[in-house]
């Protein structure tokens, strides 16, 4: 396992995780936007999940999740072809 960290000597990306390799070299990359966690992808499928952000109660919280899961085919096999993150096709 390989674990790639952002440049530690930038203030807003200190120490943050941006990628993991596994030993067969598949790799899931981590995205930030104002030092919160908004993009979790597989490099390979690229499938993703996206996360936004809002206030609550003067907090700033996770609001919204949308995730890029693959197609299945008719056997109910996952295919290379991404879906919509809102459940269409």
């Amino acid at each position: 396992m390989t674990e790639r960290y952002s440049d530690s000597t930038a203030s807003d990306m200190t120490g943050r995780l941006v990628r993991r390799t596994n030993t067969s070299n598949n790799s899931i990359a981590l995205m930030y936007d104002d030092g919160r966690l908004t993009l979790i992808r597989d490099t390979a499928s690229k499938q993703e999940v996206r996360l936004t952000y809002g206030l609550f109660n003067g907090l700033t919280r996770p609001q919204h999740l949308d995730a890029r899961p693959l197609i299945d085919d008719a056997n109910g096999h996952a295919t290379a072809t991404l879906g919509d993150p809102h459940g269409g096709v």
